[in-house]
């Protein structure tokens, strides 16, 4: 990410030289009395003016004259003096100064946020949580916050999980004055009517239009799945030029596929292979990877998200399709399916169990029985802040729960990895768009029907070829029910590839795996739970391949342990 890091406080000779041994060349340094302040990383997602005293870690989208362009420096100068922030699109952390105060606010969704150590001179802050944490005279998890980021869909709420360090909430708004600390959520509140399918296709249209620099290409990535097959539907249409890219094995059925999708078309795909070899520069890279995406995914999804630094996109703009499932009413139906009445009744308890991911138990008792209240503490606390949106819209209601907690929680550390190398924007995260969505009648989202007929009705060739869902195949136009149910059942009859590559990525780390998670290793860190460790790790490189969910996991949270230095 363009990356952030200061302090505010009494600038003594210690403090100097935490600045002075930080081992990254900053593009932008600030020194004066009671302030040092770090900024670097990707020059395309980081601006600042020597003499109004700003700088901008993400990207800006701002609407002028009924079109929709990339912030350049001169607009967010004019956002700052107009004091536009909380009305802007995109994904960013926006830091102002005076000799009185700093200020930070982050966007509406959450994507990029900045994290705050106080000790008794000064204020520490970074958009990395790895640097902060390594500040601390000791880095302990807050297992109370953290039980719903491990045992959940997302984190439910907007605590830091490191002990002693505070985070700057979605819509944010940090003031540090005088030594102390103040944080508080600014949410612009909206208004909006019912709206249609077609509301929806004409704003989505209009972020397609995007403008960017004439040095820049927009590129979109173009996988199996339902959501970028209907983006890409959409940028045909839109008649602008435009890339589309894939990655991946060349028997991955995304690749397969999205070959085929664009082949019926005549469109060109960017193809980029990822390698299966695993090398010392490798381990080193998966290591940071582990410490930056806060436990999101386990660390076997590196080995396809190492594209990113790709040479193909050092000229692009990537058009992220992730979250169009608000255009579907996809999210959390497990939820609403089975377990609506606990939703209803607000039964915090009933309903986590539809809420939880497969992971392994690798902790203690005491540390299982910390993570648990803290989950029933976050849900309720989520349930009392929205009774009556509960009990008489409870789709809505799910939805508002992706946006306010999933966004921020799961999609923001890799947005903040992914802006220190690439420039792209996710267009189903902007607040106007997420609104839109929640306010199409439920009976036109169902089903992927505004996506379905889109596709049917423009490009027929496209809505002949099947789609891809976790590796497996399944009809176009099936219900969500059916393709649930296609899937599930494809998936355990049969080794899906997703499955097969995470088996190869663990088999080619199992030396790496024992050496990191060594008796020794394992001892030294008192929540862990040994014994259940070690039948995780022996049991898989003996054979029982059904294992591999639960190593894959246990090697991500002990290499996000050791990278963050948690003790």
């Amino acid at each position: 990410m363009s990356w952030i890091f200061g302090y505010n406080g009494i600038i003594t000779e210690t403090i100097q030289k935490k600045f002075d041994k930080f081992d990254t060349l900053p593009e932008k340094k600030i020194l004066n009395e009671r302030l040092i302040l770090l900024a670097g990383g990707n020059h395309k997602t980081l601006f600042y003016s020597d003499s109004k005293n700003w700088i901008v870690s993400g990207v800006g989208i701002i609407a002028d004259d009924s079109q929709i362009r990339l912030m350049s420096r001169d607009d967010w100068d004019k956002s700052f003096a107009n004091r536009l922030l909380p009305e802007l699109e995109g994904h960013f952390l926006f830091i102002y100064w005076n000799d009185e105060e700093i200020i930070f606010q982050s966007d509406q969704a959450g994507l990029r946020t900045i994290y705050f150590y106080q000790t008794e001179t000064g204020i520490f802050f970074s958009t990395k949580l790895k640097l902060l944490s390594s500040l601390l005279p000791k880095t302990e998890l807050d297992f109370y916050t953290f039980g719903s980021r491990w045992k959940l869909f997302n984190q439910f709420s907007h605590d830091s999980i490191i002990k002693d360090v505070k985070k700057l909430p979605p819509a944010g708004i940090a003031q540090i004055k005088n030594n102390k600390l103040y944080l508080k959520q600014n949410k612009v509140s909206s208004v909006i009517s019912t709206k249609s399918p077609a509301d929806l296709l004409q704003v989505i249209e209009k972020h397609l239009k995007i403008i960017i620099p004439d040095e820049l290409n927009l590129t979109l990535g173009l996988s199996g799945g339902l959501d970028s097959r209907f983006l890409f539907a959409l940028m045909l249409k839109s008649k602008r030029d435009f890339l589309i890219h894939t990655f991946g094995s060349e028997t991955d059925p995304d690749v397969l596929i999205a070959k085929r999708a664009a082949g019926v078309i005549r469109k060109n795909i960017n193809f980029i292979q990822t390698s299966e070899s695993i090398s010392s520069d490798f381990l080193s890279k998966l290591l940071e990877y582990a410490s930056v995406n806060e436990l999101i995914e386990p660390v076997s999804s590196f080995q396809k998200l190492i594209v990113f630094e790709n040479e193909y996109f050092r000229d692009k703009v990537i058009v992220d399709g992730a979250l169009a499932e608000f255009a579907r009413r996809q999210f959390l139906n497990r939820l609403l399916f089975k377990g609506k009445k606990l939703l209803m009744n607000k039964d915090s308890e009933g309903v986590i169990s539809h809420l939880t991911l497969a992971k392994p138990e690798i902790f203690r008792k005491e540390y299982v029985l910390q993570m648990q209240e803290g989950i029933k503490q976050q849900l309720s606390d989520i349930f009392a802040s929205h009774n009556n949106f509960i009990e008489y819209q409870p789709e809505q209601f799910l939805d508002q729960l992706i946006y306010d907690y999933r966004i921020p929680n799961y999609f923001g550390p890799e947005q903040s990895r992914l802006d220190e190398i690439v420039l792209s924007f996710m267009i189903f995260a902007q607040k106007n768009i997420f609104e839109i969505c929640k306010h199409i009648p439920l009976q036109s989202k169902v089903n992927s029907r505004i996506f379905y007929n889109y596709l049917r009705e423009n490009y027929p060739m496209l809505a002949k070829i099947p789609l891809i869902k976790g590796g497996i195949s399944y009809q176009f136009g099936s219900s969500t029910i059916r393709s649930f149910i296609v899937t599930k059942l494809k998936k355990y009859f049969s080794n899906d590839f997703s499955s097969g590559a995470r088996i190869i990525f663990l088999n080619g780390l199992k030396e790496y795996c024992y050496e990191i998670l060594s008796e020794r290793e394992i001892k030294n860190y008192p929540p862990y739970d040994s014994d259940k460790i070690i039948k995780i790790r022996d049991g898989f490189y003996e054979g029982n391949l059904k294992l591999a969910n639960d190593l894959d996991w246990l090697l991500s949270f002990e290499l996000f342990r050791k990278g963050l230095k948690i003790d």
